[in-house]
């Protein structure tokens, strides 16, 4: 068969070609291995990737092994970046955003009491503590993620930073739920002492 190539480009018929012209515009990226050639002398068209040796030049090529020096360096090189990341990387406090933020949970069911009327004055201190610690603990949960995200921040205790954020966020709920239903109380029993009167 002759040394004839066709192949389409802008819908248009290109050709003839020789076969290293086709492996240079395959190599060059002008020719897809989904576009269609024909070899002069046959009437069947097919996509590029099915003709053997057509993309050979340019996805065959590997580069050379690297030398036991350069891979001695590299090793040494990356080993060098091993221990320089937990120092760029600020350490986590999942455990202090965890303990803020279960601590709010707690104070916050505490003044969550303040329904009954006999433990008011009790539970008065609590949900505002808890307000105090959850508060925190969301919006330091929150950033120390966004660090962990960015690579600026020891990523282990990721899973104690995400717990305390939520329990921050809980807890806040349900303090401010609390110092609302003290409040709601007050004007309650305010209303009453002056009724009676």
């Amino acid at each position: 068969m002759p040394d004839e190539w066709f192949y389409v480009a802008d819908r248009k018929k290109m050709g003839p070609v020789p076969f290293a012209q086709l492996q240079a515009l395959a190599s060059s990226g002008q020719l897809k291995p989904s576009d269609m050639v024909l070899q002069g002398g046959t009437a069947k068209w097919a996509a590029a990737e099915t003709v053997p040796n057509l993309f050979q030049s340019s996805s065959d090529y590997l580069p050379p092994e690297p030398t036991e020096q350069e891979q001695a360096e590299a090793r040494e090189g990356f080993a060098d970046m091993m221990d320089e990341a937990p120092q760029r990387m600020k350490p986590h406090q999942g455990g202090m955003v965890l303990t803020l933020g279960a601590i709010s949970i707690g104070c916050g069911v505490i003044g969550l009491m303040a329904v009954c009327p006999g433990c008011v004055q009790f539970v008065v201190p609590f949900p505002v503590i808890g307000l105090g610690l959850g508060v925190p603990a969301f919006i330091v949960g929150g950033k120390h993620l966004r660090l962990m995200q960015g690579g600026l921040m020891d990523p282990q205790g990721e899973g104690q930073t995400r717990s305390g954020w939520i329990c921050g966020i809980i807890g806040t709920v349900l303090c401010a739920l609390g110092v609302l239903i003290f409040l709601l109380m007050g004007v309650f029993l305010g209303a009453l002492l002056r009724s009676q009167e």
